[in-house]
């Protein structure tokens, strides 16, 4: 075997003739298994996706916030705070030109209107401002009507024609029972001419007597023909009298009719003129609750329209939700069930800590800024520190929804995925 007579440079003899360090003859190995445990742990480690969205606080019965419609002063408030308000109850009012016990006087009678009733009150005076043009109105319609049933022209004539009708009547029924004696006084004639006709021809009487015999038949059939015709005309008079009696009551009908039209059409205008008036300058309260002033009020403070006054807070609200607008941005997520932290912006999370939720309903269509998502608290608002926070109506907060766990590894594939699908 030949030797290797090669010759080497000190600084190779040093490199060649030393044992390597054993960072550098495992080095490869160390590599491969941090890299490998890597690879490893981003599959194994689940990291959770959420969707995070503002939230709102409130119950199942939300507040309901009294609104100002138009610009102006407040006349008067009904109640104070913290008083229980019930349902349609008035709390306060702006100042305008209507008398609020009058519209309310007049609006309790006109609700349940029957012309047919006594109606003084009407008649009262009434200071109706801006409404004083549709009660006027009404109040015509009505007085007009009773004017007219008051006069009872047609009621007279009707009477007077009754009456007409009756002696007609009676007068047809003393032509009828005369028929008979008519019809026999006739007949009676009609058996004399006959007579004298059989006379005649044997010449036992005269040609004269023989003339009045006939003239005698002629008078009675010329009676007999006006009986008849006056028989005839007497029913047609009373068969017209009767028309013109159902003529009256079609005319009274329809009058009656119009009259009542004319006030339920103007009683229709005041009660919507009443509606109107009552958005603009009153603040009615829709439900039963609490009444909790926005800020001091007092009257004849200016307050702008579209400005809350108060707001009502439901007596029953035990219930509370939380209410999200999510974005449509990753709303796809988002699915009945999933689990909501939230962090409430009174309460900081890292001192009370967090309220758990549970997505228990989703909106079918979107919002202006997103989707609406209800939040229910099974432990009400008992938060993960064992604090029971108090209710607050509308505090806010960020809500966390956990939508899904999803693996480490997935969140460095998934880019280049998408990379590779264009």
């Amino acid at each position: 075997m030949p030797s290797d007579n090669r010759e080497y440079s000190p600084q190779s003899t040093e490199i060649f003739g030393k044992m390597p360090h054993w960072i550098i003859r495992r080095g490869m190995c160390v590599i491969f298994l941090i890299f490998a445990g890597l690879i490893a742990g981003s599959y194994l480690l689940k990291y959770p996706q959420i969707v995070v969205a503002p939230i709102t606080i409130t119950t199942i019965n939300p507040p309901t916030d009294l609104i100002a419609k138009t610009t102006g002063r407040i006349d008067t408030i009904f109640a104070k705070e913290g008083a229980t308000i019930h349902q349609d109850q008035v709390v306060a009012m702006l100042q305008n030109s209507t008398k609020y016990q009058d519209a309310n006087n007049v609006l309790e009678h006109i609700e349940n209107f029957d012309p047919a009733d006594s109606n003084s009150w009407i008649e009262q005076n009434y200071s109706m401002g801006e409404l004083q043009s549709p009660f006027s109105e009404f109040r015509t319609q009505y007085l007009n009507y009773q004017h007219y049933i008051k006069a009872d022209n047609i009621g007279k004539k009707r009477r007077l024609l009754e009456r007409q009708t009756e002696q007609h009547k009676k007068y047809l029924r003393q032509l009828t029972s005369q028929r008979g004696l008519i019809k026999r006084d006739y007949e009676y004639t009609l058996i004399n001419f006959r007579r004298d006709s059989a006379l005649y021809a044997d010449r036992v009487i005269s040609s004269l007597e023989y003339e009045r015999s006939a003239q005698a038949k002629l008078q009675k059939e010329s009676a007999m023909a006006s009986y008849e015709a006056s028989l005839t005309t007497t029913e047609l008079t009373v068969m017209q009298m009767e028309q013109q009696l159902l003529e009256l009551d079609l005319q009274y009908d329809n009058e009656t009719t119009t009259y009542k039209n004319q006030i339920n059409e103007s009683r229709t205008r005041l009660l919507a003129q009443i509606c109107q008036w009552q958005q603009n300058y009153l603040l009615i309260s829709p439900i039963v609750g609490r009444l909790s002033f926005a800020k001091f009020w007092s009257s004849n403070q200016h307050i702008q329209a579209g400005e809350k006054l108060a707001t009502i807070i439901p007596a029953d609200s035990s219930e509370v939700v939380g209410i999200m607008e999510v974005p449509s941005a990753g709303f796809g997520r988002v699915a009945v069930g999933q689990t909501v932290n939230v962090k409430l912006n009174g309460f900081p999370y890292f001192e009370y800590g967090l309220l758990k939720g549970v997505v228990n309903r989703i909106s079918s269509v979107p919002e202006k800024d997103g989707y609406i998502v209800e939040v229910t608290f099974p432990q009400g608002l008992q938060s993960t520190y064992k604090e029971q926070l108090q209710l607050i109506q509308r505090m806010d907060g960020t809500g966390d929804i956990i939508t899904r766990d999803q693996r480490l590894i997935q969140r460095f594939i998934q880019p280049l995925r998408a990379f590779f699908d264009r």
